[in-house]
């Protein structure tokens, strides 16, 4: 996993990284497939809703239910909801986070986090790449 400099982004590239080991850990014969629900990592302790520090971030499991999809869909789903979703991308489920949009680069690569575009739209520090486009950073 790159190192993430800004500290904002740090969660991100932690869930991003732990969402792809996980992908990797269910389906290693399959890493560009389609999950129907949220992978389990094997005896993962429960992870705080929201980690009070960078380094908590690192060392909490993350959960894509509780940590992430809540927050894609607050601030992704306007654009990449159900209707006429920007870019043919979705964030209205699991399944469809995984599907790569309009882009040919898929959207979350299994096990390889440097490859998956959703990280690096959402960690960019170009403005004008960056996501969400007319919002704030995510945390």
């Amino acid at each position: 996993m790159r190192l993430v400099r800004n500290t904002t982004s740090t969660f991100w590239a932690v869930a991003a990284a732990s969402l792809c080991v996980s992908l990797s850990l269910v389906m290693p014969d399959a890493a560009n497939a389609v999950a129907a629900d949220e992978p389990k990592p094997a005896a993962a302790a429960p992870a705080p809703a929201t980690p009070a520090t960078p380094a908590a971030a690192a060392a909490a499991p993350v959960s894509f239910t509780k940590d992430i999809a809540g927050v894609l869909v607050q601030k992704c789903g306007a654009c990449h909801g159900a209707s006429d979703p920007k870019g043919d991308y979705q964030v209205t489920t699991f399944e469809l986070l995984l599907k790569p949009g309009g882009s040919t680069s898929d959207s979350i690569t299994a096990g390889k986090p440097d490859e998956s575009e959703l990280l690096r739209l959402i960690s960019s520090d170009n403005k004008d790449e960056r996501m969400p486009k007319d919002g704030d950073p995510l945390p």
